[in-house]
């Protein structure tokens, strides 16, 4: 149980640290912040916490909310797929100059 909840703690902490330093990582953010949210619920149910298991499916809904307002499908693809070798991506994933290079024009 207790490991539950310092999982809980450590990722709820490094989710809020991802989104202070860096903007760009949002998206790990809502990840992670889920990720601990799912360790309290546990953590919650085993101690037949209610208040709490409820606090973290709200948490967790608005997380899930989160995740579709602001990140659309070909975003959260392109996100996922941007350290990939430009072969193995697609070209809606890359910027207009490396769209050029990938269709063999010349970027500016």
């Amino acid at each position: 149980m207790k490991i539950l909840e310092w999982a809980g703690c450590t990722f709820g902490l490094l989710g809020t640290l991802i989104a202070a330093l860096n903007a760009d990582w949002l998206f790990w953010t809502f990840v992670v912040w889920l990720f601990s949210n799912m360790c309290w619920i546990a953590a919650g149910l085993l101690r037949k916490q209610r208040a709490l298991v409820i606090q973290m499916l709200g948490f967790s809904i608005a997380g899930v909310i989160g995740l579709v307002n602001h990140f659309p499908r070909e975003e959260v693809d392109c996100f996922l797929k941007r350290d990939l070798p430009d072969w193995m991506q697609s070209s809606d994933c890359l910027s207009p100059g490396d769209q050029l290079k990938y269709w063999g024009g010349q970027s500016k």
